[in-house]
């Protein structure tokens, strides 16, 4: 399609501002000629979903290929051009960014029209407004339930140690925001969230509730310890003074001590009757399941 350029009378330029030129002057013989050009059409571009992650996508129109993002957002066509566009398969479907946003469709003059990422328009009379609508990515969250072993120093997977709570999903908009709870069971211990880097398992916290704001797909890792309790029991209850009592986790090391009263002199340490040690102050690996142990004193006479 063509528009009018510009208007000439008897050779000199008298308008360019209409399709219609008025003259004052019938009676003379008037030369009157009507430069037309090539229609243009603006282009302009936009993105919803999110301005960072978004944004980019192909422009290419003729032998030009430029990349294109918010910060160019029009162009001017001329009638009959074919612009071709495509969003960048990085965006379309995950890929650099992770999943944060999917395309969705292109809407052109606030019309959807294709829900492909490639699309083909040949400009003609209307400006266009062509937008790119991007949508959150739904993004994976899963957890699982690890026994750490403190001698080998190791993670096992496990089914009773503990619960987590939270997940009424396994997919999850990005940026919705997430709070997960951990449970333990008998005879365990929560310790804290962890993640997997590198091969690693690199701590979130000690707390027991996890929050945090879903940015890429996520796996974190509830980690237990097993417990014992000791006990420590007085062979006479105004023997001594005992140190040592509490709820440990399997494997750690623990130091436990027995202090004799004015009248009175340690013994040995006795485990279900049998003596493991003579020394009042003694170290050793806890067992897996509860222990008592007892303090042997005697009375010394003067």
């Amino acid at each position: 399609m063509f528009e009018i350029d510009h208007w000439t009378v008897n050779g000199t330029e008298v308008s360019s501002l209409s399709n219609v030129l008025a003259l004052s002057d019938i009676d003379t013989n008037n030369d009157v000629v009507a430069f037309v050009k090539l229609h243009t059409i603006n282009v302009s571009f936009g993105v919803t979903g999110d301005n960072e992650y978004g944004s980019w996508y192909q422009i290419s129109t003729a032998n030009e290929t430029v990349e294109y993002s918010l910060s160019t957002t029009n162009k001017v066509l001329k009638y009959g051009d074919v612009l071709n566009l495509a969003v960048n398969e990085a965006y379309a479907e995950g890929g650099a960014r992770e999943g944060m946003y999917d395309f969705a469709y292109w809407k052109v003059n606030g019309v959807p029209v294709s829900t492909n990422m490639y699309l083909n328009l040949i400009a003609k009379v209307e400006n266009l407004d062509i937008v790119a609508v991007f949508t959150p990515a739904n993004l994976k969250v899963t957890a699982d339930v690890l026994v750490y072993d403190c001698k080998a120093q190791s993670y096992a997977a496990s089914s009773i140690a503990g619960e987590v709570f939270g997940l009424d999903a396994t997919e999850y908009n990005y940026l919705s925001e997430l709070a997960l709870t951990a449970e333990a069971n008998k005879n365990y211990k929560f310790i804290g969230w962890y993640k997997l880097s590198n091969e690693e398992y690199v701590e979130l916290t000690t707390e027991l509730e996890y929050e945090f704001v879903l940015q890429n797909e996520t796996h974190l890792i509830a980690v237990f310890e097993k417990t014992a309790k000791l006990s420590l029991v007085n062979s006479d209850a105004s023997a001594g003074v005992l140190t040592g009592a509490n709820v440990y986790s399997v494997g750690e090391i623990v130091n436990i001590s027995a202090q004799a009263n004015k009248g009175f002199k340690f013994v040995a340490w006795l485990n279900n009757g049998s003596i493991i040690s003579r020394l009042s102050d003694i170290s050793f690996e806890m067992t897996d399941g509860d222990m008592t142990l007892v303090a042997e004193f005697d009375p010394v006479y003067n």
